[in-house]
C-alpha cells in the first residue's frame, strides 16, 4: 500500500473534517475513496457492488411500501418550485 502525504490549510482541513463527520466516515477513508475513483480503479468487487445495489433497492422499496401504507404518496408534482424553495418569508 502506498502512503501519500498532503498538507492542507486550516480552513480546508476543518471543512474536510466536518464533511467526513456528516458522512460518518474518517477523512482518510473518504480521501482514499476519492483517489481510488480518480485513478479509475474499482473500489469494490462486482459481487460487493451487486450486494450493495440490492440492499439499496430493498431499502427504497421498504420506504415506498411504508409511505404507501401510511397513505402518503410521493409525486413529482408535490415538489416545491424553485421560488417556493427559496421563499425566505415563508420561513418566518
Amino acid at each position: 500500500m502506498k502512503t501519500i502525504t498532503r498538507t492542507a490549510d486550516d480552513e480546508t482541513g476543518r471543512c474536510c473534517c466536518a464533511r467526513a463527520e456528516v458522512a460518518g466516515r474518517p477523512v482518510e477513508e473518504m480521501v482514499g475513496s476519492w483517489l481510488t475513483d480518480w485513478a479509475g480503479k474499482p473500489a469494490v468487487s462486482g459481487a460487493e457492488q451487486e450486494r450493495a445495489s440490492q440492499e439499496l433497492y430493498d431499502i427504497l422499496a421498504h420506504i415506498a411500501a411504508r409511505r404507501q401504507a401510511d397513505g402518503a404518496v410521493f409525486r413529482v408534482a408535490d415538489n416545491l418550485t424553485r421560488e417556493q424553495l427559496h421563499d425566505r418569508d415563508a420561513l418566518r
